[in-house]
């Protein structure tokens, strides 16, 4: 009997020792980190981009000090299986996809029905649905080889930069699934942040702004400050500063809150093509900069005068950002679109053809905002307010009083 076993066990153990089925070996791959779409006007058709890694040569032959690490190959193809199965003839190696993180397409293909050119990766085994997206202005090969600062390529300096969106509030960043997602709902619209050149010496890559995007084409931008009054309507308020200028004689003073937590809240109200809707937004954080002259104790009375300060500049801001969506871009990427088709899906099929020119333009929309101030900081005193000396000074020598 006990044979018998050991004759099992020899039979089975191997099954359990094999390797990997469906395996792939580096050596036999292009491992592509980003990709990106433009379009050229002359031939209507799109050029596709990818930036590949540079495998090192191994023991003895490593790249010289300065070299690139990336290789950006462009092909010209009609869509983009073609083009990545074309790229085999520039690469030697057939492309591997399951390293990309970074999408991007240029402002030019963005004005265009753009959206249906990312349907592939979506049913692609090898892609991520995790990887982010951007729009620009500057051509993708210039924003692939640009100098990095940190990271060996582009792309993974840039999805580098995403990592910081908890404690700064200027970009929104978006991942391929959730641009998809944004797509298939009722009000059909989303928001991609967009990636620009630095102007300066440095010649980095920025985020900057970002694009609005409705039925699948690109139709305005946000500013930064517009951007920030977008994740306010967004329910998207995970971190960042608010800085508002303290009203006097002499101007040029400012106080800063850094938020740490926030949620807001959208309850519309639709009669007929009329609707109306309040905003309630609600932020606690930090107090920050505190750049005044004449200073002041930050007791509770001048708290909650900053705290109104706050409140003021982020109601502007919201306000500012919801100007430019319902009188500008007639385009609605907040939530509010959503919560309407939620809480009147009946009343939404007789006005989802015209919501965003019509009901969403004309809407009106009141911001409320509260803002706490939970901590101070280290200490309660201004700049150039005296601070008394502890009672049990261990360093009394250096008492001149």
């Amino acid at each position: 009997m006990k044979k018998i076993c050991y004759i099992s066990i020899i039979i089975v153990l191997p099954i359990f020792l094999t390797g990997c089925w469906n395996n792939e070996e580096i050596d036999k791959n292009a491992l592509v980190h980003g990709v990106g779409f433009d379009f050229n006007e002359e031939t209507q058709l799109v050029n596709y981009f990818v930036e590949i890694v540079k495998p090192t040569q191994g023991p003895g032959n490593e790249q010289e000090g300065g070299a690139s690490q990336n290789v950006v190959l462009e092909l010209e193809s009609d869509t983009p299986l073609n083009a990545a199965r074309e790229l085999i003839r520039y690469a030697k190696r057939r492309l591997y996809f399951g390293h990309t993180r970074l999408w991007l397409v240029t402002e030019e293909l963005a004005e265009l029905p753009f959206i249906p050119l990312f349907d592939v990766i979506r049913r692609e085994q090898m892609t991520r649905l995790n990887s982010y997206v951007f729009i620009t202005p500057d051509p993708i090969r210039d924003i692939f080889e640009t100098p990095t600062l940190y990271e060996n390529l582009s792309s993974d300096e840039i999805v580098s930069a995403l990592d910081q969106s908890n404690v700064i509030a200027e970009f929104i960043p978006v991942k391929l699934y959730e641009l998809i997602k944004m797509n298939e709902r009722p009000i059909k619209s989303a928001h991609v942040p967009i990636i620009t050149i630095s102007e300066d010496e440095s010649e980095t890559t920025s985020i900057k702004g970002t694009a609005i995007i409705k039925d699948q084409m690109m139709v305005g931008k946000l500013g930064i400050n517009e951007t920030i009054g977008l994740r306010m309507l967004l329910n998207n308020i995970s971190g960042g500063i608010i800085t508002s200028e303290i009203p006097g004689p002499e101007s040029r003073e400012f106080i800063s809150l850094e938020f740490k937590t926030g949620e807001s809240s959208i309850k519309p109200t639709l009669t007929g093509k009329d609707l109306k809707v309040e905003v309630n937004i609600s932020v606690s954080g930090d107090l920050g900069d505190n750049i005044m002259v004449e200073s002041r104790e930050l007791d509770a009375e001048f708290l909650k005068e900053i705290e109104q300060l706050i409140a003021n500049r982020i109601t502007e801001i919201t306000y500012t950002t919801l100007n430019k969506l319902q009188k500008e871009l007639k385009t609605d990427v907040t939530d509010i679109g959503v919560e309407t088709y939620r809480n009147f899906p009946n009343e939404w099929k007789e006005i989802q053809d015209i919501y965003h020119e019509e009901v969403f333009a004309n809407a009106q929309i009141e911001v409320n905002t509260e803002v706490n101030i939970f901590h101070q900081g280290l200490t309660n005193k201004s700049h150039n307010v005296p601070q008394k000396r502890p009672y049990n000074n261990p360093y009394r020598f250096l008492d001149k009083d």
